[in-house]
């Protein structure tokens, strides 16, 4: 069921958002055959509806207290912004203070004063296990990132490089972990134009970057 926290079914839950692009990807539902849902709706529209925007319905991974729907959530919505999706409709809505609430935090509000992803997304590449979202302003100069750590007990060592003529003027992470209240605060470490530091197991991170 969609509630249910047992390990075969939280696994699901962090594989289905896959479903969205992945052509590889075997829905596990009854549908049991790849839907690559986001690229299908472009390639319709591209052929019968040019400049017709994406609008998703309702969606809800379920479990909202668990840490796996939070991840989920905020994979997808990383993926609705890679995809140019133009709207999408959370059924009913988050629980406060749940994981999944604090999925949209981290694109929305993370550091509780309005920061936010910003408008001009960065290709990034994914690794086995973290996903990384990153965003820019007009100036090029802020920076904001969201990383996933879908491991349940490995710390991550992401390094943020940002070129060698780039120079840092500072930087925060927004840190959230299963069971938190909040995102906690902290620092990565500067190297030159790299960011440096360790991720938590299962986490949610918002980086926000500024640079000289």
């Amino acid at each position: 069921t969609m509630g249910a926290v047992d390990p075969k079914t939280v696994g699901v839950r962090l594989r289905s958002p896959r479903a969205l692009w992945d052509p590889t990807y075997k829905d596990e539902s009854w549908i049991g055959e790849p839907v690559r849902l986001l690229p299908r709706l472009q390639d319709w529209i591209n052929e019968y509806y040019p400049g017709t925007g994406i609008q998703i319905g309702e969606w809800n991974y379920g479990a909202e207290g668990d840490m796996s729907s939070g991840l989920a959530t905020a994979e997808t919505l990383g993926l609705f912004a890679s995809h140019g999706v133009r709207s999408a409709f959370y059924w009913p809505y988050p629980a406060i203070d749940s994981p999944a609430f604090f999925a949209f935090r981290a694109f929305r509000n993370f550091d509780g004063q309005g920061g936010r992803f910003l408008d001009q997304l960065i290709p990034t590449p994914h690794a086995e296990g973290l996903s990384v979202w990153a965003s820019k302003d007009t100036t090029g100069k802020h920076l904001v990132l969201v990383v996933l750590n879908y491991d349940a007990t490995a710390w991550i060592a992401p390094k943020v490089e940002l070129g060698g003529c780039t120079a840092i003027e500072s930087n925060a992470a927004y840190v959230y972990t299963a069971g938190a209240k909040n995102f906690v605060k902290t620092q990565l470490q500067v190297d030159g134009s790299t960011l440096t530091g360790d991720l938590p197991p299962y986490s949610m991170t918002t980086l926000d970057i500024r640079l000289k």
